[in-house]
């Protein structure tokens, strides 16, 4: 389990909290500084390192895409992505 390489993050200072944004599934997330503090620390890290409070925030921020098994899951999940736009019929794509 590690962080997404598509995470961003804007420190808010002024309210000790963090934006979070994930540009490969829009997610859109406000946190407090601990909770981008525990993102920090999964890399490498196994889910029952955790106690029961920091798994459920865990288990919020994996089912939104900012935590994933490994990179090759991510590049996975892109290409998945780019596979789907480029074979989606219901929509005219024009390149000018």
């Amino acid at each position: 389990m590690q962080p997404s390489i598509f995470n961003l993050r804007v420190p808010l200072p002024s309210r000790d909290q963090v934006f979070l944004m994930n540009t490969l599934t829009d997610a859109q997330l406000l946190v407090s500084s601990d909770v981008a503090a525990l993102l920090d620390r999964t890399a490498g890290a196994r889910v029952d390192d955790f106690d029961a409070e920091a798994r459920e925030a865990l288990s919020l921020l994996s089912d939104q895409g900012f935590l994933v098994d490994d990179r090759d899951a991510d590049r996975r999940a892109l290409d998945q992505f780019f596979s789907d736009i480029r074979s989606d019929t219901t929509e005219l794509r024009v390149t000018v």
